[in-house]
């Protein structure tokens, strides 16, 4: 799965809410394009209550660009 954007196969973005990801395999995402981060997931919040849980997850030939081959998280 290639992006056009950031996060190759997940695009969270949200000020407070949290996300679970279990049990979830990311083969070949990618986050390709120029100055994109995130190669799998990529999340972005503003706030301290925003949350990322990640279990029993596979990743496997993720890329990106810049940052965060897997996953890259901003604050």
């Amino acid at each position: 799965m290639t992006s056009t954007s950031h996060g190759g196969s997940l695009y969270f973005n949200s000020v407070s809410a949290s996300v679970s990801i279990s049990e979830c395999s990311f083969v070949d995402c990618q986050a390709d394009v120029f100055l994109s981060d995130g190669g799998a997931i990529f999340c972005s919040t503003s706030a301290d209550s925003a949350s990322i849980s990640l279990m029993s997850s596979f990743f496997s030939d993720c890329s990106a660009h810049r940052n965060g081959g897997t996953v890259q998280i901003d604050p």
